[in-house]
């Protein structure tokens, strides 16, 4: 594994290593197990470590939602659903972070292709903060699938919330239902 890879891991686990210092013996022997697994180059076993035996709480979400976001970009997309499936299970998380996980995980489903999923995820942000950009998600999911009918009706939702012009995606929309009609 080239070594601009393993830092962010390193930078992470030095990060987890702070903040479980000033925290129980218990969770600063994982923390040690799985900065062991980096430092013998089994990023891997430390991934793992770090996410299966160090309890999701308030004061390490953002440790987790680091990990997550940092497989997500090496392309470990199972274990990013992991991670942020994990923090929404164990984890008791005020509504912004929930929110905040939510999208996260929708995050993960769509760049793993896996859009029914994504979709789901999507639609419970529905009137939160992640709104906007939960719509504009579901717009490239529906165009991708070809679920006209579903387009048009987010657009015309992202349109009445003044988030900018769609009248010419919703036109091209409304000829795609024509087409498949006649």
């Amino acid at each position: 594994m080239s070594d601009w890879l393993l830092l962010p891991l390193i930078v992470l686990a030095i990060g987890v290593g702070w903040y479980l210092g000033r925290r129980e013996r218990k969770s600063s022997r994982y923390y040690e197990l799985g900065l062991r697994h980096l430092l013998n180059d089994e990023p891997d076993q430390a991934v793992a470590t770090l996410v299966t035996e160090l309890n999701v709480d308030n004061d390490n979400v953002d440790t987790h939602l680091a990990l997550g976001g940092l497989l997500r970009r090496r392309g470990e997309l199972e274990k990013a659903v992991f991670v942020h499936e994990n923090i929404l299970k164990w984890a008791r998380l005020d509504q912004a972070t929930r929110h905040n996980v939510q999208m996260e995980l929708a995050r993960d489903y769509l760049q793993a292709g896996l859009l029914d999923r994504a979709e789901a995820a999507l639609l419970k942000l529905d009137n939160t903060p992640f709104a906007t950009e939960a719509q504009l998600a579901l717009l490239a999911i529906f165009e991708r699938s070809r679920d006209w009918e579903k387009a048009i009706n987010i657009a015309t939702r992202l349109e009445a919330g003044q988030h900018g012009s769609f009248t010419g995606r919703r036109a091209h929309y409304h000829c795609e239902v024509a087409e498949a009609a006649r």
